[in-house]
């Protein structure tokens, strides 16, 4: 059995503690690093997002529907929703138990490793270095971007 593409950000928000993401962007990013180098998830979910060139790199409208159905079923808090920069996602209990019930058995130790390093390594880097780092890695995706000038120079 395959995982449906939801558990995904929610596996993301449960490791490290259940440290919440901060900010949409951030989000984006690290769910993008994710799905780009740790090759090993597809084996594991029914499918991956569908990810385009957009204002600040790499953009999924996939993700970002999949953060409205798990906040919609009760599985993550979106907070201070009126300012896009201060958008706080954090887990929930329920959200934590689907994980912890239903989603972790599907997920070895090495691929939850590897999750929890990228979590541990984006989550509180400044965003401008985030995104100098996915621009430089993964240029296709910064085509679009309003501020890849000054992000690269």
């Amino acid at each position: 059995m395959k995982l449906p593409r939801q558990a995904l950000p929610l596996l993301l928000l449960w490791i490290n503690d259940s440290e919440p993401i901060r900010n949409k962007t951030r989000f984006q990013k690290i769910a993008f690093i994710v799905e780009n180098e740790v090759k090993e998830l597809n084996n594991f979910f029914e499918e991956s997002c569908e990810w385009i060139p957009y204002a600040y790199g790499p953009y999924s409208d996939d993700l970002s529907e999949d953060i409205e159905l798990l906040e919609k079923w009760g599985l993550i808090e979106v907070l201070n929703k009126d300012d896009e920069n201060e958008i706080i996602y954090r887990i929930t209990k329920k959200g934590k138990e689907i994980v912890e019930k239903k989603v972790l058995r599907y997920i070895p130790n090495d691929i939850l490793d590897k999750l929890i390093e990228i979590k541990k390594k984006y989550n509180n880097m400044p965003i401008i270095s985030i995104l100098k780092e996915v621009y430089t890695k993964y240029p296709t995706f910064a085509t679009a971007s309003k501020i890849k000038d000054i992000i690269l120079h």
